[in-house]
Protein backbone atom coordinates (compact mmCIF):
# COMPACT_ATOMS: atom_id res chain seq x y z
CA UNK A 1 0.00 0.00 0.00
CA UNK A 2 2.55 2.45 0.90
CA UNK A 3 4.84 1.75 -2.45
CA UNK A 4 1.77 2.09 -4.29
CA UNK A 5 1.10 5.84 -2.69
CA UNK A 6 4.56 6.39 -3.30
CA UNK A 7 4.63 5.53 -6.22
CA UNK A 8 1.53 7.91 -7.29
CA UNK A 9 2.88 10.77 -5.26
CA UNK A 10 5.95 10.52 -7.15
CA UNK A 11 4.08 10.41 -10.41
CA UNK A 12 1.67 13.35 -9.14
CA UNK A 13 5.10 15.15 -8.42
CA UNK A 14 6.32 14.60 -12.00
CA UNK A 15 3.02 16.23 -13.53
CA UNK A 16 3.26 18.93 -11.08
CA UNK A 17 6.86 20.16 -11.84
CA UNK A 18 5.78 20.29 -15.32
CA UNK A 19 3.99 23.60 -14.66
CA UNK A 20 5.77 24.47 -11.41
CA UNK A 21 9.06 25.24 -11.38
CA UNK A 22 11.42 24.79 -8.07
CA UNK A 23 13.39 27.68 -7.53
CA UNK A 24 16.55 25.76 -7.05
CA UNK A 25 17.97 22.55 -6.98
CA UNK A 26 18.53 20.43 -4.03
CA UNK A 27 20.59 17.11 -4.59
CA UNK A 28 19.59 13.89 -3.21
CA UNK A 29 16.72 12.00 -1.58
CA UNK A 30 16.08 14.85 0.24
CA UNK A 31 16.42 17.20 -2.46
CA UNK A 32 12.98 15.32 -3.96
CA UNK A 33 11.15 15.20 -0.76
CA UNK A 34 11.95 18.92 -0.69
CA UNK A 35 10.62 19.67 -3.97
CA UNK A 36 8.12 17.37 -3.77
CA UNK A 37 6.64 19.40 -1.08
CA UNK A 38 7.45 22.90 -1.87
CA UNK A 39 5.38 22.11 -5.68
CA UNK A 40 2.23 20.83 -3.64
CA UNK A 41 2.40 23.80 -1.44
CA UNK A 42 2.55 25.79 -4.66
CA UNK A 43 -0.26 24.02 -6.53
CA UNK A 44 -2.35 24.02 -3.42
CA UNK A 45 -1.64 28.34 -2.95
CA UNK A 46 -1.02 27.16 0.57
CA UNK A 47 3.00 27.65 0.58
CA UNK A 48 3.07 29.74 3.77
CA UNK A 49 0.97 27.56 6.26
CA UNK A 50 2.97 25.06 5.06
CA UNK A 51 6.31 27.14 5.90
CA UNK A 52 4.71 27.80 8.88
CA UNK A 53 3.65 24.18 9.61
CA UNK A 54 7.45 22.85 8.84
CA UNK A 55 9.26 25.80 11.16
CA UNK A 56 6.56 24.02 14.07
CA UNK A 57 7.47 20.67 13.08
CA UNK A 58 11.32 21.77 12.98
CA UNK A 59 11.02 22.86 16.39
CA UNK A 60 9.34 20.13 18.12
CA UNK A 61 12.44 18.05 17.20
CA UNK A 62 14.72 20.34 18.29
CA UNK A 63 13.19 20.66 21.59
CA UNK A 64 11.20 17.11 22.15
CA UNK A 65 14.61 14.77 22.48
CA UNK A 66 12.10 11.99 22.22
CA UNK A 67 10.27 12.59 19.07
CA UNK A 68 13.51 13.56 17.61
CA UNK A 69 14.83 10.06 18.41
CA UNK A 70 11.61 8.18 16.91
CA UNK A 71 12.42 9.46 13.74
CA UNK A 72 16.24 8.45 13.40
CA UNK A 73 15.74 5.35 15.04
CA UNK A 74 15.48 2.93 12.13
CA UNK A 75 14.86 0.07 14.34
CA UNK A 76 11.24 1.05 15.20
CA UNK A 77 8.53 -0.84 12.90
CA UNK A 78 7.48 1.91 10.49
CA UNK A 79 3.93 1.07 11.26
CA UNK A 80 4.36 2.17 15.15
CA UNK A 81 6.34 4.73 13.44
CA UNK A 82 3.23 6.15 11.56
CA UNK A 83 1.11 5.83 14.54
CA UNK A 84 2.55 7.48 16.81
CA UNK A 85 3.24 10.97 14.16
CA UNK A 86 0.01 11.24 13.48
CA UNK A 87 -1.38 10.85 17.20
CA UNK A 88 1.41 13.96 17.45
CA UNK A 89 -0.02 15.86 14.40
CA UNK A 90 -3.79 14.87 15.69
CA UNK A 91 -2.95 16.30 19.37
CA UNK A 92 -1.46 19.70 18.70
CA UNK A 93 1.29 21.13 16.08
CA UNK A 94 0.03 21.38 12.81
CA UNK A 95 -2.71 23.16 10.69
CA UNK A 96 -2.79 22.28 7.25
CA UNK A 97 -0.91 19.51 5.09
CA UNK A 98 0.48 17.66 7.96
CA UNK A 99 -3.07 16.82 9.41
CA UNK A 100 -3.79 14.75 5.57
CA UNK A 101 -1.09 12.34 7.04
CA UNK A 102 0.47 11.61 3.81
CA UNK A 103 3.74 13.34 3.86
CA UNK A 104 5.44 12.36 7.35
CA UNK A 105 3.44 9.43 7.86
CA UNK A 106 3.42 7.54 4.71
CA UNK A 107 6.02 8.83 2.70
CA UNK A 108 8.68 9.37 4.82
CA UNK A 109 7.84 6.98 7.58
CA UNK A 110 6.28 3.96 6.09
CA UNK A 111 9.54 4.28 3.56
CA UNK A 112 11.79 4.82 5.64
CA UNK A 113 12.55 8.16 4.51
CA UNK A 114 11.84 9.62 8.35
CA UNK A 115 15.65 9.87 9.77
CA UNK A 116 16.34 12.54 6.94
CA UNK A 117 13.68 14.75 8.09
CA UNK A 118 15.91 17.13 8.95
CA UNK A 119 17.87 17.37 5.56
CA UNK A 120 14.60 17.32 3.90
CA UNK A 121 13.32 20.76 6.10
CA UNK A 122 16.87 22.02 5.45
CA UNK A 123 16.10 21.62 1.68
CA UNK A 124 12.87 23.30 1.57
CA UNK A 125 14.46 26.22 3.20
CA UNK A 126 16.89 26.57 0.71
CA UNK A 127 14.32 26.03 -1.88
CA UNK A 128 11.94 29.38 0.06
CA UNK A 129 15.54 31.57 0.03
CA UNK A 130 15.45 30.62 -3.57
CA UNK A 131 11.63 31.73 -4.07
CA UNK A 132 12.41 34.79 -2.13
CA UNK A 133 14.52 35.60 -4.73
CA UNK A 134 18.40 34.91 -2.70
CA UNK A 135 21.33 33.79 -4.76
CA UNK A 136 23.02 30.73 -3.45
CA UNK A 137 26.83 30.69 -4.56
CA UNK A 138 29.56 28.31 -3.11
CA UNK A 139 32.67 28.60 -4.01
CA UNK A 140 35.44 25.75 -3.16
CA UNK A 141 39.34 26.91 -2.99
CA UNK A 142 41.94 24.40 -2.23
CA UNK A 143 43.60 27.32 0.45
CA UNK A 144 41.99 30.32 2.25
CA UNK A 145 41.48 33.53 0.34
CA UNK A 146 42.45 36.69 1.00
CA UNK A 147 40.00 39.20 1.49
CA UNK A 148 40.99 40.89 -1.45
CA UNK A 149 40.21 37.84 -3.38
CA UNK A 150 37.39 37.07 -1.75
CA UNK A 151 35.66 40.33 -2.74
CA UNK A 152 36.95 40.72 -5.95
CA UNK A 153 35.05 37.27 -6.72
CA UNK A 154 31.92 38.59 -4.76
CA UNK A 155 32.32 41.73 -7.16
CA UNK A 156 32.24 39.44 -10.32
CA UNK A 157 29.42 37.14 -8.85
CA UNK A 158 27.31 40.54 -8.23
CA UNK A 159 27.64 41.90 -11.84
CA UNK A 160 26.34 38.44 -12.98
CA UNK A 161 23.18 38.08 -10.60
CA UNK A 162 19.86 39.60 -11.46
CA UNK A 163 18.88 42.99 -9.62
CA UNK A 164 17.28 42.35 -6.64
CA UNK A 165 19.05 39.19 -6.24
CA UNK A 166 20.39 38.71 -2.56
CA UNK A 167 23.65 36.98 -3.44
CA UNK A 168 24.74 34.58 -0.30
CA UNK A 169 28.81 33.75 -0.88
CA UNK A 170 29.73 30.90 1.26
CA UNK A 171 33.58 29.92 0.90
CA UNK A 172 34.76 26.16 1.63
CA UNK A 173 39.02 24.94 1.20
CA UNK A 174 39.20 21.62 0.27
CA UNK A 175 42.87 20.81 -0.15
CA UNK A 176 42.35 18.35 -2.90
CA UNK A 177 41.40 19.77 -5.61
CA UNK A 178 44.95 21.21 -5.68
CA UNK A 179 44.60 24.64 -7.02
CA UNK A 180 41.82 26.76 -9.30
CA UNK A 181 37.60 26.70 -7.91
CA UNK A 182 34.66 24.97 -8.12
CA UNK A 183 31.80 27.38 -7.96
CA UNK A 184 28.06 26.46 -7.69
CA UNK A 185 25.48 29.25 -8.73
CA UNK A 186 22.20 27.64 -7.91
CA UNK A 187 21.31 24.70 -9.99
CA UNK A 188 24.75 25.31 -12.37
CA UNK A 189 28.13 24.07 -11.63
CA UNK A 190 31.80 25.32 -13.06
CA UNK A 191 34.62 23.24 -12.07
CA UNK A 192 37.95 25.43 -12.93
CA UNK A 193 40.41 23.21 -10.18
CA UNK A 194 43.47 21.85 -10.42
CA UNK A 195 42.72 18.19 -10.18
CA UNK A 196 40.10 18.14 -12.53
CA UNK A 197 42.48 19.63 -15.43
CA UNK A 198 45.00 17.39 -14.12
CA UNK A 199 42.68 14.39 -14.52
CA UNK A 200 41.24 15.35 -17.99
CA UNK A 201 45.16 15.70 -18.98
CA UNK A 202 45.66 11.97 -17.53
CA UNK A 203 42.71 10.95 -19.86
CA UNK A 204 44.18 12.02 -22.73
CA UNK A 205 47.61 11.20 -22.63
CA UNK A 206 46.07 7.47 -22.39
CA UNK A 207 44.88 7.79 -26.13
CA UNK A 208 48.19 9.22 -27.15
CA UNK A 209 50.00 5.95 -28.51
CA UNK A 210 54.01 5.96 -27.44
Amino acid sequence: MASLIHRRGLSTTARICEVIKVPVKVHGIEGRYAAALYTSAMKQKKLDVIEKDIQSFKKVLETNEKFKMLAVDPTINPQKKTTIIQNEMANRIFKFYWKKKIFLSVLLAENGRLAKVQDIIKGFEEIMKAHRGDLFVEVIVAEPLSKKHEDAINDVIRKFSKTGQNCKVTYKVKPTIIGGFMMTIGDKHVDMSLLTQVKQLEQSLQQVAF
